[in-house]
């Protein structure tokens, strides 16, 4: 019965610090994404209300990353089709998606933040 009750009690406590990383619900570009995938280390939300403005993006996704890991992503948007506009700012015409490295780490867990916003054309 213990280790029923310390099951439920960890599988509680370590939602409660996944939601902590990434938030479930977001307002972005004016409009409200809902969070399908949520993890400790990466979380994509997609849009939840009908598209006002061209620069919104369809869905977004955010991970975290060590330097060593930013370093390997990095070559891998490169080979995958995206332009390096910025040492920060990835763009891929092709599939209309940014990539962003947010120049602050994370606040709880001092890793790197890249997001993707998929379906943002920026003409």
């Amino acid at each position: 019965m213990n280790k029923i009750l310390f099951a439920l009690i960890l599988a509680f406590s370590s939602q409660i610090l996944i939601s902590q990383n990434f938030p479930c619900e977001i307002d972005y570009y004016d409009h409200s994404y809902r969070c399908t995938i949520n993890t400790e280390k990466y979380a994509m939300w997609v849009l939840d209300q009908e598209k006002e403005w061209y620069l919104a993006p369809d869905s977004t996704s955010s991970q975290l990353l060590t330097s060593k890991e930013w370093t390997i992503e990095r070559q891998k948007l490169k080979q995958s089709g995206f332009n390096e506009l910025d040492s920060r700012y990835y763009w891929n015409p092709n599939t209309k998606t940014v990539a962003l490295l947010s120049a602050e780490r994370h606040k709880k867990t001092g890793l790197l933040v890249l997001s993707l916003d998929y379906g943002t054309n920026i003409r």
